[in-house]
C-alpha cells in the first residue's frame, strides 16, 4: 500500500506543468487507488472452498496458453463447491478455444457473479477492467459468445415469445362480444342483461322483428268471416247478433243463404216508410 502510494506521488511530482491543486488531486487519487487495492479481497469462500480472485492486468499478462489452462482449473475448482454455478448461468460456460480477450472477460464475469452472490459489491473497475470495454452489469461473456452457444436463462419458455406476445396484446382489439351492451327488453318482457355478447343482442333484435311480423299476420277471424262483414250495410252499427268489441260464439259460422238479399229488402222497405212519412207530414 505504501509502495503504490509512493509511486503515484512520484509520478505526479515529475510533472512541473501541473499546479498545486492538480498535484493535490493526483495525490488524493493515488491514495484512493492504493486503499482500494489493499482492500481488494484475494480470495472468497464459496461453500467452504477458497476461490481466488484475479484482476484484469494479472490475467492479461499470462498469455493465451497459460490463461486457457488457468481457466480450466478455475472452472473445475468452482464445480467442486457444488454451487452449480454453470448450470444456473449457462452463458458462463467456458469455451477453451476462445481468444485471449474473451478468456479474460470470462474470468472477470465469473468472479463478479460469485462476489455478487456473496454480497460483495464489486464493480468492473474494482477488477481493473478498462472503462471502454462496454461491460454490462450482468456480464460480458455472453457478448462474445457465438450465436449457437448456450443462451442465457429465460424467464419464460422459448415458445412463449414474450416480446411478440406483448406486442400482440398491445395492438389486439377485444372481440365484439367483449364490449358491454346496453340493456334492452324484448316483446316478451325479457330483459337482456348488460355485458352480453353482440351476437345475443342481434338475436334479440331478430326475435323482436319476427314477433312484430307474426302479430301483423295473426287473424282474429277466418277469411270467410271477414268477407261476411264486408257484405254488411255500412251503417256504423255492429252486425246483427254481435255487439261492438265482443265476439259471439257463432261469429265464425258461415253466413246463412240469402242473408244479403234479406238485408237489402229491409233497407228498401225502411226507405219507403221514411218517404211515405215525409209525404204525409207535408201533405
Amino acid at each position: 500500500f505504501r509502495l503504490l502510494q509512493t509511486m503515484k506521488a512520484n509520478q505526479s511530482r515529475n510533472r512541473p506543468d501541473l499546479t498545486l491543486d492538480q498535484h493535490e488531486e493526483l495525490r488524493w487519487k493515488a491514495h484512493l487507488e492504493a486503499e482500494a487495492h489493499a482492500a481488494f479481497p484475494k480470495t472468497v469462500s464459496l461453500n467452504k472452498v477458497h476461490i481466488p480472485l484475479y484482476k484484469w492486468d494479472e490475467l492479461a499478462s499470462l498469455g493465451r496458453t497459460t490463461l486457457s489452462q488457468r481457466a480450466q482449473n478455475y472452472r473445475d475448482l468452482i464445480e467442486t463447491t457444488g454451487s452449480k454455478l454453470f448450470e444456473f448461468h449457462r452463458h458462463l460456460v467456458l469455451r477453451t478455444h476462445s481468444s485471449e480477450d474473451v478468456l479474460v472477460r470470462w474470468f472477470i464475469d465469473v468472479q463478479m457473479t460469485i462476489t455478487g452472490a456473496l454480497g460483495l459489491h464489486l464493480t468492473h473497475a474494482d477488477f481493473g477492467a478498462p472503462a471502454n470495454e462496454g461491460l454490462t452489469p450482468r456480464g460480458f461473456a455472453s457478448q462474445f459468445a457465438p450465436p449457437t452457444a448456450f443462451a442465457p436463462p429465460r424467464d419464460e419458455p422459448c415458445w412463449a415469445q414474450p416480446q411478440q406476445h406483448q406486442q400482440a396484446v398491445r395492438h389486439h382489439e377485444p372481440p365484439c362480444w367483449a364490449h358491454e351492451q346496453p340493456s334492452s327488453q324484448d316483446a316478451f318482457g325479457h330483459t337482456a342483461s348488460r355485458g352480453q355478447p353482440c351476437w345475443s343482442q342481434e338475436d334479440l333484435e331478430n326475435r323482436q322483428h319476427q314477433t312484430k311480423s307474426q302479430s301483423f299476420e295473426r287473424r282474429d277471424e277466418p277469411c270467410w268471416s271477414q268477407q261476411a262483414v264486408l257484405l254488411q250495410p255500412a251503417t256504423g252499427a255492429p252486425p246483427p247478433g254481435r255487439t261492438a268489441g265482443a265476439r259471439t260464439p257463432d261469429s265464425r259460422q258461415p253466413p246463412a243463404p240469402g242473408g244479403a238479399l234479406a238485408t237489402r229488402s229491409s233497407e228498401a222497405a225502411s226507405i219507403a216508410r221514411r218517404a211515405q212519412t215525409s209525404t204525409i207530414a207535408f201533405g
